[in-house]
């Protein structure tokens, strides 16, 4: 298991303990550090860096175009056709890096996982060189240095493992905390959204909310959730396009990535949770099995229901988990706590390219919690978003990071200049 990195590690020890998994081929950081160093990318990745997100962006898309694979990516290739079931259609490469997953720093959901076709080679490099450079985001480097670990910068270029898996038909994902990340409390908690867990893991969307009670995972929460995202048979889809899934008619209304479409869900199915109480059930005993394995409340995962049957697909160490009492910090459910703490200060309404300068002491006010956020994290005084929650990517790396983080349906009436205080679970706004 040398090399493959900390989410492959992951899957190879629950596979092995009897935790049920989708398939997957683990590929080791070697096949990186081949092909940058046969495309003498240094230079370019280096010279990227120092430029900034618009650079790696377009060296990026001039990569994927144009870079030589490795041959045993290429004989990598005829093993996947080879050994994928013979119904998959499209597949997934996702990151596994050494850094990635471990028990000080995350990385929640800053490497890239991308879809692939399983009818294009073409298709599958460029998902391969996506995930191979994500390490070099601005994001990362940012996360990198705001946690002290700046020496790990020169590492990136033979520290990305991958897991390459067929992608499944997800008609429900989340992700589950052995203790609850706010209070601290040793009890299962439990996100879900229909479809592919990025609408929770990245744009923070949270259909139904689980909690552990005497023996049993019951129904704590439901919102409305009105787009999903659904794994399709084909790679694109036109909009309004009709899918039939589970005796219903989905509207496509965009394609996310390859074969995976936004979707809108059926009316019917607005008010209904995502978990029936069997998968619940099954989510339960996948939990207890996977608290037998590691002997202790210290890990959160990440699970996708497939044709009714639940799928763990990651597990890793829980990096921050916060206590203290929440009954006050949402005042009658108008402000919701991400993560719960005191602050105070002029707001500022995000935009790309704001500065430390520009931010310093400020509360950041914006519609969801974006990776760009991240290079001036350690200024801000907190945030309020209108969209997220706190399972998602970006609420793990402000927990890591000791900033506050509040949900405020209403934030887009929070403008540059105001003054905001939350202060014991009381808020104040001031014009």
């Amino acid at each position: 298991m040398e090399h493959i990195g900390g989410k492959a590690r992951s899957m190879v020890e629950l596979a092995e303990a009897g935790i049920r998994v989708p398939p997957f081929k683990a590929i080791s950081a070697e096949a990186q550090h081949e092909f940058i160093t046969m495309n003498n990318l240094s230079d370019v990745l280096k010279k990227a860096i120092e430029q900034g997100e618009n650079a790696y962006l377009a060296a990026l898309r001039e990569l994927r175009a144009s870079c030589k694979m490795p041959k045993q990516v290429k004989q990598l290739w005829q093993e996947i056709r080879d050994e994928f079931p013979d119904h998959a259609s499209a597949g997934i490469v996702r990151s596994s890096a050494a850094c990635e997953d471990g028990a000080e720093l995350s990385f929640a959901g800053m490497f890239d996982s991308v879809s692939f076709d399983l009818t294009s080679v073409d298709s599958f490099f460029k998902s391969l060189i996506s995930v191979w450079l994500s390490p070099f985001k601005p994001p990362v480097l940012n996360y990198l240095k705001l946690c002290k670990q700046s020496q790990l910068i020169d590492t990136l270029d033979r520290s990305m493992g991958v897991l390459i898996q067929p992608m499944m038909h997800s008609s429900a994902a989340g992700v589950g905390f052995a203790v609850d990340p706010l209070s601290g409390e040793n009890v299962l908690t439990v996100k879900a959204v229909r479809g592919n867990g990025e609408m929770l893991n990245t744009m923070g969307v949270c259909q139904s909310e689980y909690r552990e009670h005497q023996g049993a995972l019951t129904l704590k929460k439901l919102e409305l959730q009105k787009v999903m995202l659904m794994r399709t048979d084909e790679a694109k889809l036109p909009a309004g396009s009709l899918v039939q899934h589970e005796g219903y008619d989905w509207v496509v209304a965009v394609c996310y990535q390859s074969h995976l479409h936004s979707v809108r869900v059926p009316k019917p199915l607005y008010q209904q949770p995502c978990l029936t109480v069997s998968q619940r059930a099954d989510l339960l005993a996948q939990f207890n099995a996977m608290l037998a394995h590691y002997g202790e409340r210290n890990f959160e995962f990440e699970w996708l229901v497939d044709e009714g049957t639940v799928y763990i697909v990651q597990a890793r160490p829980i990096t921050a988990v916060q206590g203290g009492e929440l009954d006050k910090s949402a005042l009658s459910g108008e402000l919701v706590p991400i993560v719960h703490g005191d602050f105070s200060g002029e707001v500022i309404e995000w935009r790309a390219g704001l500065t430390k300068e520009q931010v310093q002491n400020k509360i950041v006010v914006t519609y969801q919690m974006n990776y760009d956020l991240i290079a001036v994290l350690d200024e801000v005084e907190g945030i309020i978003t209108q969209v997220g929650d706190s399972h998602a990517h970006a609420a793990i790396i402000c927990r890591e990071l000791g900033v506050s983080v509040y949900k405020y349906a209403e934030a887009k009436k929070l403008k540059s200049g105001q003054r905001v205080s939350i202060i014991g679970g009381e808020w104040d706004v001031a014009a």
